[in-house]
């Protein structure tokens, strides 16, 4: 099944029914019906609708019950039309005579085109509310970019989400230990893994560090530490010079090793 955001539904829906956009914005202000000879938009529409992840349909009491009565007008006038019953689609009298696709067209205009999918990992670690559910976000668009197989966006979502990941990690070891964790930073720039010292506030660290830093701390493990550095490289690739540079190019192989990286980081700090 094809896959569609409620921003494309509403957009789709303005481009073909203004009446519908209006309705949705100021309500009814007078008859708004089609005719069978708009089937092939109105079922486009469905389609579209269908193609909504469950997940970004947050509805709930009577604007679910709504929409469902919207979906189901739709899908009873088109199969009218198709077994070639002459009728109309129109309002809805017990919503006021509002028209099934103002509704759908209002529903989809207050949804999100990112959300978490249902069984995404809870991230119970991370303390901030808000920084859980948009890391949470984050993961769920970096599985639906790796399903739709678009390489880049999975591979720098990852590396972005590792990135936020270790740097909570190493905030909360840098606040129960910091005796321990300037140590480590020591011992990191006396074996040279570090040339120079980063800088002091680790919301500046590169990638690099907050890797190098986490394994010697063992924040995470050193097969870990390996899958994260492969995907390091590949991090800073959502600017197009640095990639026209590196000559680096983004594709399977370089999603599945961030999203395994992903996968085993929050596995060792959870």
């Amino acid at each position: 099944m094809s896959r569609f955001l409620p921003s494309e539904v509403t957009k789709y829906i303005d481009e073909q029914f203004a009446e519908a956009k209006r309705q949705a914005e100021t309500g009814p202000a007078g008859p708004f019906y089609i005719e069978g000879g708009h089937a092939t938009q109105v079922q486009f529409i469905l389609k579209m609708v269908r193609g909504v992840p469950p997940h970004l349909i947050t509805l709930g009491g009577d604007d679910r019950i709504m929409f469902e009565e919207a979906v189901d007008s739709l899908e009873f006038t088109c199969a009218r039309w198709e077994r070639g019953v002459s009728c109309s689609l129109k309002g809805l009298k017990k919503r006021g005579d509002l028209h099934p696709l103002a509704i759908i067209r209002k529903v989809m205009s207050t949804l999100h085109d990112e959300g978490i999918e249902p069984g995404m990992a809870g991230l119970a670690f991370i303390a901030d509310p808000k920084l859980r559910d948009a890391l949470r976000r984050d993961l769920t668009s970096t599985n639906t970019a790796l399903a739709n197989q678009e390489w880049k966006a999975a591979t720098v979502l990852a590396g972005s989400v590792i990135e936020a990941l270790l740097l909570n990690a190493l905030e909360q070891e840098q606040s129960t230990d910091r005796a321990g964790f300037n140590s480590a930073l020591m011992s990191l720039q006396t074996s040279g893994t570090f040339k120079k010292p980063p800088r002091s506030d680790l919301d500046d660290w590169d990638l690099f560090h907050l890797i190098e830093v986490a394994a010697f701390l063992k924040v995470i493990s050193s097969p870990t530490a390996d899958l994260c550095r492969v995907s390091k490289d590949f991090r800073n690739l959502i600017h197009p010079g640095r990639a026209a540079r590196t000559a680096q190019v983004c594709d399977r192989g370089t999603a599945l090793a961030a999203v395994g990286a992903v996968e085993k980081v929050v596995t060792d700090i959870s």
